[in-house]
């Protein structure tokens, strides 16, 4: 509107021209921002799928332990049981309560390796999420940083081309 009403003509060309150039400037950043959205959501969003393979794997590692400590409290309660029965001479369920033992044995070597391949998997879990994650991470900052390079090319190949323009208006003063 400025540049309408300015009775200098290369003053109202060089506003018009600044008009022009504001608007693809406003553009360009609007692009930039879309790219950066899109670039960091993509990480962010696959972070959060890792997290929540490392927190389901971290839930049943908790799960499996639980099983395992009771495992080895029952086949405690087992043990002492025939001991008792031992020592009070009450013999008469005895080879019962020794086959729950034999089997408690084995629930609780079972729960342990249970225990133990999920901590393993977990273990691997966290090496692969931290190795991805910085791999990615540096991608997409690369990714990022070129993309700001070209935007700021842009802008200074719209603002040169601006420039003779502004020379313009000091050559007919």
């Amino acid at each position: 509107m400025l540049a309408n009403v300015e009775e200098n003509n290369s003053v109202s060309r060089a506003l018009t021209r600044l008009s022009e150039v504001e608007e693809k400037v406003e553009s360009l950043h609007s692009e930039q921002s879309n790219v950066d959205l899109y670039v960091f959501g993509e990480t962010i969003r696959d972070y959060v799928a890792l997290l929540g393979s490392l927190r389901e794997t971290f839930n049943q590692r908790v799960k499996n332990y639980g099983v395992w400590t009771n495992a080895q409290k029952t086949l405690q309660s087992k043990r002492d049981s025939e001991a008792k029965m031992q020592t009070t001479g009450k013999t008469d369920k005895l080879p019962i309560v020794q086959a729950e033992i034999k089997d408690w044995e084995q629930k609780e070597k079972d729960a342990e390796k249970a225990f133990n391949k999920c901590s393993k998997v977990l273990k691997r879990e966290v090496e692969r999420f931290e190795t991805v994650r910085t791999k990615e991470f540096k991608a997409k900052f690369l990714e990022h940083l070129e993309a700001l390079m070209h935007m700021q090319e842009e802008l200074i190949r719209l603002w040169e081309g601006y420039l003779p323009d502004v020379q313009a208006i000091e050559a007919e003063s």
